[in-house]
C-alpha cells in the first residue's frame, strides 16, 4: 500500500531513490504551469519543490 502511494506522488522522470527500492513514479509531467501559477512559481520551480532534496 505504501509503495502505491509513493509511486502515485512521484513524477515518472524522478530517479532519486530508485536504487534504494523506491518505485517508479506514476505522476505525469507537463501540467505544472497551472498549479505553479497558483503558488506564484514558474513550472521549473514548482517541479523542484515537488522533488525532495531540491
Amino acid at each position: 500500500m505504501r509503495a502505491n502511494f509513493v509511486a502515485a506522488t512521484r513524477y515518472v522522470f524522478q530517479k532519486i531513490g530508485r536504487d534504494q527500492g523506491l518505485p517508479e513514479g506514476m505522476r505525469g509531467g507537463g501540467g505544472q504551469r497551472g498549479p505553479a501559477a497558483i503558488w506564484g512559481l514558474d513550472a521549473k520551480e514548482y517541479v523542484q519543490k515537488q522533488i525532495p532534496g531540491h
